[in-house]
């Protein structure tokens, strides 16, 4: 991008909010961050869910290769293709209520719809608790889609309106924490639990979210302000930025932005070339980010590790790539904010070109060695149990490693800056409906990404497939270099 373009786009977009008032002391100022900071914990609670909810099937995977009963003492026959669909099956769930929310959240507000999003996400939960059949479980993972799908829009667009501009990446990178935290929560309770109990603990984490915190977090300030409610807009904002800003120029400067998408009809407004031009750029950032392996690190970790070779116990390192991921989460909140988007995606995309090169090479000099001990296994063993499996190799805990570095990359850049993305390129008024639209692109290619990693795996082999991941990722560094516009400390109107 030209420095003329930058600027044009920063002109668009607008300034950084003005400091604090000098008058404002140092307790004052603890007891706001204090305040916004239970605001953004207590709204990433859905978030979590979200983490536990798109990890699940590892935690199935694992449970069936040695015991297949229910709750019912049911047994399940699962084939691959299933294993694939119960991942792909919660992004398909997200794409109705994800179009329901483009109408919805600007409707209803931020708040309401994430109260709203947890009656299916309950529903779901429970049916997969319940299930004695794989069509049940796909149809919960169907309904756990759909309530994220809600919620998403709108905890993501809640969490850009009610932050600091000077710390607005970090809060909006608190759901992709407190998504880590809710991978490890969900392996960590599959190690000690049945699948089934597991599902009944997401249930009951939903409901906390939505019947109990959702209620007292305050509405979003910029969602009132374009509805007219200036003076309720004003009070909350009184808690969030300080008793001494000039609150109503806040009000004035948000409503001025927001003027030239205010009152005309979206499709029209979308097919502006600034708007769709950002558009277009987080649409091939979701698709680098899918095509990179984010989503099937996700879902299918256990399973990578087993066709890869690994040397320890599957479950405990499937969680400690999962701590891997959050740990990533938490240092790009640390960074984030200070170095910028795009140097994050940058760092992001080299790691993940360097690991998959080579986990590739490793798995492809390796293959023959981690096919023939899973032949001598099934020969010697009445049961296979893929947690005792290990190669021979004295170098098998590569894998296991460079899958841990993968993680990482994945996390500190391209798995989450596309979605932040989405909320800061737009102004308030058009913000849920187009990031309604960049979340169906998101969730496509998640679905299209993993319904695809069997068949890719069996078309291209392990190996190979991990150079399609390395070499869509060095792709993304190109695509970054030319077309993401930078946005921090940029006031997103």
């Amino acid at each position: 991008m030209s420095p003329d373009e930058e600027k044009r786009f920063i002109s668009l977009q607008g300034s950084r909010e003005d400091p604090d008032a000098e008058n404002e002391s140092l307790s004052q100022r603890r007891l706001r961050y204090a305040l916004m900071t239970g605001i953004i914990l207590g709204t990433t609670l859905g978030p979590q869910n979200d983490g536990i909810c798109s990890t699940w099937p590892n935690v199935f995977a694992s449970d069936i290769e040695t015991d297949r009963s229910t709750f019912f003492n049911t047994t399940l026959e699962v084939s691959d293709w299933q294993l694939d669909f119960m991942s792909s099956s919660y992004f398909i769930g997200t794409l109705p209520m994800i179009v329901a929310s483009g109408m919805l959240v600007p409707w209803l507000g931020r708040k309401w719809c994430m109260i709203l999003c947890t009656i299916p996400g309950v529903i779901g939960w429970s049916l997969i608790a319940l299930s004695y059949n794989v069509t049940m479980i796909l149809v919960g993972r169907f309904l756990c889609g759909a309530a994220h799908g809600l919620q998403g829009i709108a905890v993501r667009s809640y969490l850009a309106e009610v932050s600091d501009d000077r710390f607005r990446g970090a809060a909006g990178m608190t759901t992709e924490v407190m998504k880590g935290l809710g991978f490890i929560f969900i392996i960590a309770l599959g190690i000690s639990m049945p699948w089934y109990y597991t599902a009944v603990f997401s249930a009951c984490h939903f409901l906390l979210f939505g019947f109990v915190v959702a209620p007292c977090i305050p509405r979003s300030p910029s969602y009132l302000i374009v509805k007219g409610r200036e003076e309720e807009a004003i009070e909350i904002l009184r808690k969030l930025r300080g008793p001494y800003v000039d609150h109503r120029d806040m009000v004035r400067q948000l409503k001025k932005k927001n003027e030239s998408t205010d009152g005309s009809a979206f499709w029209r407004i979308f097919f502006r070339p600034v708007i769709l031009k950002k558009y277009l750029i987080v649409a091939g950032l979701f698709f680098i980010a899918n095509f990179s392996g984010v989503e099937v690190i996700r879902g299918n970790a256990t399973r990578m590790l087993q066709t890869s070779g690994l040397a320890f116990d599957k479950d405990i390192t499937t969680m400690i790539v999962f701590c891997v991921l959050l740990g990533g989460g938490i240092s790009q909140i640390l960074v984030l904010d200070w170095i910028g988007r795009k140097k994050c995606l940058v760092a992001s995309l080299v790691l993940l070109v360097v690991s998959y090169t080579l986990l590739g090479t490793y798995v492809f000099l390796n293959t023959e060695d981690v096919e023939m001990n899973v032949f001598e296994l099934m020969q010697n063993s009445t049961v296979y149990d893929g947690s005792s499996f290990k190669t021979n190799n004295e170098w098998s805990w590569v894998p296991s490693l460079l899958l841990m570095t993968v993680a990482f990359g994945s996390s500190i850049g391209i798995g989450s800056i596309p979605w932040l993305l989405s909320t800061e390129y737009f102004p308030t008024t058009i913000r849920p409906q187009v990031l309604a639209i960049c979340s169906i692109t998101g969730n496509v290619t998640s679905i299209a990404a993993l319904q695809l990693y069997s068949p890719l795996q069996a078309l291209l082999t392990t190996a190979g497939l991990y150079w399609f991941y390395g070499t869509v990722s060095a792709l993304g560094l190109l695509f970054t270099s030319v077309f993401v516009y930078e946005t921090k400390g940029i006031s997103i109107g």
